[in-house]
């Protein structure tokens, strides 16, 4: 019995040293995960094919997410026309896009997979805030509530909001994306 409660404390501390070790651990993934959708969204800004090859799984599954249904794709990531916004696209413009709010859920289970939840924000320029004021004060009829509330929102904020979802999959030391939500 002595010889147990003079090992208890030893046990508690290795117990305590793992589970900081884990969580540091974890900190560090989530850090790595955040750097890749960033090195996403500078790639897709710059229109840079390689260095969305290099955040992206060979075979991407792109999921075009509606209210009330969703479309589901694969992209051939080698296909460099493919991974890049139509010509004219300003939308992914390095100024016109904010990461915000990213959530990381690594695997319990496999460490070498995560979920990542998170918003991009593009702001609105005072001519598109103006005449979506006007919009909504010359067709009220025209917006059910869940669309007012939207528009309110975007004009308070003055931003839209995107809540997007990635699964990423750890390749070789790196990080990549092997899944993409995209609203509809």
């Amino acid at each position: 019995m002595k010889r147990l409660l003079k090992t208890g404390p030893i046990a508690a501390a290795i117990f305590i040293a793992a589970l900081n070790f884990c969580r540091a651990q974890q900190v560090e993934m989530t850090a790595e995960i955040e750097k890749t959708l960033r090195d996403y969204l500078t790639a897709m800004s710059s229109r840079d094919v390689e260095g969305l090859r290099s955040v992206m799984d060979k075979r991407l599954a792109v999921i075009e997410a509606g209210r009330t249904n969703a479309k589901v794709g694969f992209l051939d990531t080698s296909n460099g026309k493919e991974l890049l916004p139509p010509e004219g696209n300003h939308d992914w413009d390095k100024d016109k896009i904010r990461l915000a709010s990213v959530k990381v859920e690594i695997s319990a289970t496999h460490s070498s997979v995560a979920m990542a939840s998170f918003t991009l924000s593009f702001p609105l320029t005072d001519k598109r805030v103006a005449d979506l004021e006007a919009l909504l004060k010359q067709t009220p009829a025209a917006f059910g509530d869940q669309q007012r509330k939207a528009a309110q929102r975007m004009i308070t904020d003055r931003a839209i909001h995107n809540a997007m979802f990635a699964m990423l999959a750890l390749e070789n030391g790196r990080w990549k994306i092997v899944c993409m939500s995209f609203p509809k």
